[in-house]
């Protein structure tokens, strides 16, 4: 298994980004109960980081998912927001066949590729 080594930069940037999402979930302020949503928030940041989905992807991502949110939670939400480059890598090549929307599905709202 791959191991991430975050720089000193990275890992300011995911814990301020955790704590800013961990405010807005329902158990903000709540002792052990929002540490706890804080630590899943960190693990799935960290997951998605080691997948190869970029930063501004991540906190959109999850600053959208239902609270908690979950590993399935956010590859579906890739699969249906991000574009084939952007995927996660164990998503890749996956792209369209994932989606279960059928307006996602839809090719002519793709911008076409020159």
């Amino acid at each position: 298994a791959m191991s991430l080594k975050l720089s000193t930069e990275q890992e300011k940037l995911l814990v301020a980004t955790v704590q800013r999402l961990g405010a807005d979930g329902p158990q903000q302020g709540q002792g052990a109960a929002g540490a706890k949503h804080l630590g899943k928030l960190r693990q799935l940041y960290e997951a998605l980081l080691k997948e190869g989905m970029a930063v501004g992807d991540i906190e959109r991502c999850l600053s959208e998912l239902p609270s908690p949110p979950t590993l399935s939670d956010a590859m579906d939400w890739c699969c249906l927001h991000l574009d084939e480059a952007s995927l996660p890598r164990s998503l890749q090549g996956q792209g369209m066949g994932h989606v279960r929307t059928a307006e996602a599905a839809d090719p002519s709202d793709k911008p076409a590729q020159p």
